[in-house]
């Protein structure tokens, strides 16, 4: 299987069907409840590194939803609010939850 992105932290070995600028959908889940969200991928977080240094320029903190740093390697994805706001939050999953949208027929 071809793999868009690898790499290795520690013993293990990532390999993923996606890269930055790749547009990736997961399931999150909070109170019981899950939702799906789709968005860009801005980055990769390594361990330790603060993920708002990966935002972009001009992005304020307060758009990030998820912990600035973590123990496992992350994805920085952007995701448009919808609605009436052009403003996008970014979410923090660990690299092996999004998957590569598939576009829609």
């Amino acid at each position: 299987m071809h793999y868009k992105t690898e790499f290795t932290h520690g013993k293990t070995t990532y390999h993923l069907d996606y890269a930055v600028g790749d547009t990736v959908e997961w399931a999150r889940g909070a109170s019981g409840i899950t939702k799906s969200k789709q968005g860009k991928v801005v980055a990769i977080v390594m361990p330790g590194e603060n993920a708002v240094w990966k935002m972009p320029l001009g992005t304020v903190p307060s758009q990030l939803k998820g912990q600035r740093r973590a123990l496992i390697p992350r994805a920085l994805v952007e995701v448009p609010r919808g609605g009436q706001s052009a403003k996008c939050d970014y979410y923090t999953p660990h690299v092996n939850w999004p998957r590569l949208a598939r576009d829609e027929p």
